[in-house]
């Protein structure tokens, strides 16, 4: 069974508030959708499982940003799997936070390419308990 909703933020990082609000969003998925496949897109996959996991929670590598993260994403194989996952769901869920932030422009980029992926691949983008700024 293939992942269908697709949840992508700055989880895996071990930032207690990011780990919250996806907390907060796999709970409300999962009273529409209780047994729906969700794959959480994370800075360290296997530690996102351990800490959130369920039977129905997968979780991949973040699209790298950068030129070291696209080469050992290519080499590993991971990239390739995790637009896979975006080019098969139905739902693209961009987690919380302070993702958009003028203070730390790359952020800008991480967070815009992932949810990029999603648009083109003509997936619907739902953008949740974003906070913006300061700009």
């Amino acid at each position: 069974m293939s992942p269908k909703i697709v949840i992508c933020g700055n989880y895996g990082v071990t930032n207690l508030g990011d780990e919250a609000i996806l907390d907060g969003i796999l709970m409300l998925v999962r009273r529409v959708w209780p047994e729906k496949p969700v794959t959480v897109l994370s800075v360290r996959p296997q530690e996102t499982i351990a800490l959130h996991g369920d039977e129905n929670l997968r979780s991949e590598a973040l699209l790298p940003a950068g030129f070291r993260s696209l080469v050992r994403g290519i080499f590993s194989g991971s990239i390739w799997r995790t637009l896979d996952v975006i080019r098969n769901c139905d739902l693209f869920i961009l987690g919380g936070g302070g993702l958009f932030t003028d203070e730390r422009m790359m952020a800008i980029v991480i967070w815009s390419l992932q949810a990029r992926f999603a648009l083109l691949f003509g997936k619907p983008l739902f953008c949740f308990g974003q906070s913006v700024g300061p700009l």
